[in-house]
Order: structure tokens, then C-alpha cells, then sequence
């Protein structure tokens, strides 16, 4: 039998006599959303080693604004037996509501719930809390002692009575209608026309732009609701220099790791580069709850995307990135095509595989030739709506007068005859 003694110093309990398993060299926490829409998660995880003992103390405080009228609901806690949660009443101080839950433990994880046991370098759900009343888009936190309130409780946390207090993620759950708009602007240079300084809208004129995005049918994958986005005939008919010119694809990407897609939204742009919700062709695309840092990707079925140099930190309120001026910063060397005094997406890249390429296996130019038919160079082939379009005139040639090997050719450092 393990015999235990409990000692209350300077407001720290102390758990002794027990053993201790494993011991991490500290433990951090997070605030995000649940699994289940209006719900938060408190998670932990313990770095260095894993962990399997007692619980001594846990104790961390959520923050909303107090203009929400929104309240924390019966959490559902996991491992209760082991360190079981509970709450103070919200206290509203300096314009904000604070809930602090705490527990304290007595007896290991391993043998009051094995299958919670926490392990090194992952995240460990501990609650879940569902959001009750709310109206509008709410921000929650979890805080530290920066208020000086106190209500406001700092996060700490001790296993087998040694503190072992990491950092709090510093991020924020967003609940409810939190729409990020985003207005971003581009030029495609297939049908950049130097005289205008405006994109043609060939393919809208010819009625061959679809009313639902090409994207998804394409393979582009998709995230956060993305795809399916759809516009009307009324959004096409409009003509002049908000005239669409097509589908384009707006992405956002971990803020850690550009590669990790986070959200999808597939908007129309316009002649004068402005890319618009496909809903009414006028408001700027948005994206639900993800405000935050991000890495922002422009791209377009037949030209190389574009990705900001840096992730940008996006509000609910104004985001802009407008990749036609040259002080964006771009990730990568030469991601745009510089024309005159205003940049765009480089044309060519007909297969989507992210190169422009005019020979060798998986080149454009191959692509060019069997869309006409495949002997015969100087066929033409119109009225269709296809990626080997590259100037995106309503028609796809190989040889002659705005034929669309020219544009890749040229990309690529070629010449013409």
C-alpha cells in the first residue's frame, strides 16, 4: 500500500509519498474549438516524457468579451475520476468575463482512467464546454494574469506535486458568425490586355464560364466548406470593367507549415483584378471562423499560383492583398510575371502541376496539341471552356495569330518565329 500525506504550503497543494512514474518537463495548454460546432476544448500536452501518475492541481480561466451575451455550459470532462473539474461563477471585470476551472487529484491516471494517460508531444483533451447563448462572433481565450484581476487566474498545473507549468497557445476560438473577408485582387496575364490595362472577359462574352467552380471537379482539394461555390447568370451578364473574366481559387495555409491547407474559397475576378464572392459578384469572398495568421495562395486552372512571403494576420473586419502591385511581397523567386508597372500570375501552366514546361515528360505544349486534335498544328478549337486556353481568348491554337503556345514559349525564355 502507498501511503500518502498532504501538506497545504503557501497555497500549493503538495501530494507525497506517491510514485511517480514518468515526469514531464512541463506541460502546456490550449483553447480550441470542439468537435461539435459552439463548443470549446481544453487540451494539454506534456513535453519531454509522457505522464501517467497523479494530477495534483490544474487550474486555467476562459475569457469572452462581456458584450457577448454568450455563458459556458456543463462541461464534459475527461479523466473526472482521476482530477475532477470544477468551476467558479463568471466574473465580469475591465469588459471582460472570466470562468476559472480547477481540480485537484489523488490517485494515478493509469489506474483511475488508463485509456486517458497523456503522451509525450501530443495534445490531450481534458474538456469539453459547450458555447449557450450566443448571437454573434465571439472570442475566447485562455488567459493568463495580464489583467490583474482576480478572476483572472493564471494557468498552472502540477503532477505528483511538482509544478510543471507550460506556456498558454496563444490562440483564440472564434464562435459564431465570424466571417473573414478577404479583398484580394490580381492579373492574370493570359488575358491582360497592355492597351486597357484590364483583363479581357473573352470567355464570359462567349458564355463558357460555368456557373459552379471548376476547382473541385479538377482535383484541387478542398477545406474549411470550401467548394461547390456557385454564381449566376445575372453575376455573368454584367459587363464593362467589372465584367468577370473566371474562376479563381483563394487559399489559406498554416502559418507553421505552408504546405498544411487550412481553408478553400473559390471567388470570380473581375477585369480590374478585383476577385468577388461568386454569390453577387460584388462583395469580397470570405471565409467562416479561421480569423489568424495565414499564408494567403492566389491561383487560376492555367496560370502559376502565388503565396504571400509571409503569413498575414487576418481580422474580421479588412484584409487586403493585392498581388497586381509589386511591394507584395511573394514567397519564392519571381512568383509573378512583372507587366509594365503591375504584376500577374504567369500563364502556361495548363496541366496544374505547378511548372511551366515545354518539352520532356509532363510538359503544357503536348497538352496544346491534343486538345486540336493532335496532327494537324494549325487546327482551332472554340467555344469550349479549357485549361488550354492560355490567353484565355475562347479558343485554343497552336500556330498562327494569338495562338497560345506563343505565351508559354516566351515564359519559359523560348523564341518564336
Amino acid at each position: 500500500m502507498i501511503r500518502r500525506m498532504l501538506l497545504v504550503f503557501q497555497g500549493t497543494l503538495v501530494l507525497l509519498g506517491a510514485a511517480v512514474a514518468q515526469n514531464p518537463t512541463s506541460v502546456d495548454i490550449d483553447l480550441v474549438e470542439g468537435s461539435t460546432p459552439g463548443t470549446l476544448e481544453v487540451r494539454v500536452r506534456p513535453n519531454g516524457q509522457g505522464f501517467s501518475g497523479v494530477v495534483s492541481t490544474v487550474q486555467f480561466t476562459i475569457s469572452w468579451p462581456a458584450t457577448s451575451p454568450a455563458t459556458l455550459g456543463t462541461r464534459v470532462q475527461y479523466c473526472a475520476a482521476g482530477f475532477s473539474l470544477s468551476s467558479t461563477p463568471q466574473v465580469t471585470a475591465s469588459g471582460t468575463i472570466f470562468r476559472t476551472d480547477s481540480a485537484f487529484g489523488f490517485d494515478p491516471m493509469s489506474t483511475t482512467c488508463p485509456g486517458e494517460v497523456w503522451t509525450a508531444g501530443v495534445w490531450h483533451r481534458i474538456m469539453t464546454v459547450p458555447v449557450n447563448g450566443n448571437t454573434g462572433c465571439t472570442t475566447f481565450q485562455i488567459v493568463s494574469n495580464a489583467f490583474g484581476q482576480p478572476a483572472d487566474t493564471n494557468y498552472f498545473i502540477s503532477l505528483g506535486g511538482v509544478s510543471k507549468t507550460g506556456i498558454i497557445e496563444q490562440t483564440s476560438v472564434f464562435i459564431g458568425p465570424c466571417a473573414v473577408p478577404l479583398a484580394v485582387k490580381l492579373h492574370l496575364q493570359g488575358p491582360y490586355d497592355t492597351g486597357t490595362l484590364l483583363m479581357r472577359d473573352d470567355l464570359r462574352a462567349a458564355g463558357t464560364v460555368p456557373t459552379t467552380e471548376p476547382y473541385t471537379a479538377l482535383g484541387y482539394p478542398n477545406a474549411a466548406s470550401g467548394g461547390a461555390e456557385t454564381t449566376t447568370a445575372g453575376v455573368l451578364a454584367v459587363s464593362g470593367t467589372d465584367a468577370i473574366v473566371d474562376w479563381v481559387r483563394i487559399e489559406l495555409r498554416s502559418s507553421t507549415d505552408p504546405t498544411v491547407l487550412v481553408a478553400t474559397r473559390h471567388g470570380l475576378v473581375q477585369r480590374d483584378g478585383d476577385v468577388v464572392s461568386a454569390a453577387d459578384g460584388v462583395s469580397n469572398v470570405t471565409i467562416g471562423n479561421i480569423p489568424g495568421s495565414y499564408y494567403v495562395v492566389a491561383r487560376h486552372r492555367n496560370h502559376l499560383g502565388a503565396m504571400t512571403a509571409t503569413a498575414l494576420a487576418l481580422n474580421l473586419t479588412s484584409n487586403t492583398v493585392d498581388y497586381r502591385n509589386p511591394a507584395t511581397l511573394t514567397f519564392g523567386t519571381d512568383a509573378r510575371k512583372t507587366i509594365g508597372a503591375v504584376m500577374a500570375l504567369w500563364a502556361g501552366d495548363v496541366n496544374s502541376n505547378g511548372q511551366l514546361k515545354y518539352a520532356g515528360n509532363g510538359n503544357d505544349r503536348d497538352a496544346l496539341l491534343t486538345a486540336i486534335g493532335g496532327t494537324v498544328p494549325t487546327n482551332t478549337l472554340s467555344g469550349q471552356y479549357r485549361q488550354e486556353d492560355i490567353n484565355m481568348n475562347g479558343q485554343v491554337k497552336y500556330a498562327g495569330s494569338a495562338n497560345d503556345r506563343d505565351i508559354l514559349l516566351q515564359n519559359i525564355g523560348g523564341w518564336c518565329a
